[in-house]
């Protein structure tokens, strides 16, 4: 086990609002926004954690690898302590880089993730391994990963859009198209469908 205290995020974190820390204010909304983490917490609270997070040391703090939805679920559960896997990063051996990808591909199948999210889990994998490897472990075509990793081009503000799920929702071909232009005309382009201007 882990003091969650001790805890901070892996800010290659497939989901924006963990910048801050556990406890910031941005975690707070999500815990209040995202149904999902009260009924992960009153699982956890009537069935304990089944699946421990992943972390790796950093000096007197641990980051996490895997598992943040569990942590804002003790939080809200109050919890001070988590079971945790350590996790050696020295390097990336192959058996951390298996763990890897393993739990990218649970989390594929498990969450509902937005096309920002899709692109951070790409590029997470990418620093590790060539792009026919991550087709072959997860069945999804090369230039499918392409596309979907080069979102992570888009305009900080269009991110920002998509990540707090607001209206109106652009799908991820208009996302890809986007992402292929300058970041001054994706903007414009993105303010022009936002205010009704423009149609995919």
């Amino acid at each position: 086990e882990v003091e969650i205290k001790k805890l901070i995020p892996n800010q290659k974190q497939m989901r924006a609002g963990y910048e801050n820390g556990f406890f910031s204010k941005e975690a707070r909304e999500i815990i209040e926004r995202d149904s999902s983490i009260k009924e992960l917490a009153t699982s956890i609270k009537a069935n304990g954690l089944l699946q421990p997070i992943a972390v790796y040391s950093l000096g007197h703090e641990a980051q996490v690898l895997y598992g943040h939805r569990r942590v804002l679920a003790h939080i809200l559960l109050g919890e001070t302590k988590i079971k945790a896997i350590p996790i050696s990063l020295n390097g990336i051996a192959n058996t951390d880089k298996d763990f890897l990808i393993k739990n990218i591909s649970e989390n594929l199948v498990r969450e509902k993730l937005s096309p920002m999210e899709m692109a951070r889990v790409f590029n997470v994998l990418l620093e590790h391994y060539y792009l026919k490897d991550i087709q072959e472990k997860l069945g999804i075509s090369i230039s499918r990963i392409s596309e979907i990793s080069g979102l992570i081009k888009l305009h900080p503000d269009i991110q920002k859009h998509i990540d707090t799920q607001k209206e109106p929702k652009l799908n991820t071909i208009l996302l890809i198209t986007l992402s292929k232009k300058t970041k001054p005309l994706q903007l414009k382009l993105f303010n022009a469908f936002v205010n009704g201007e423009m149609s995919e």
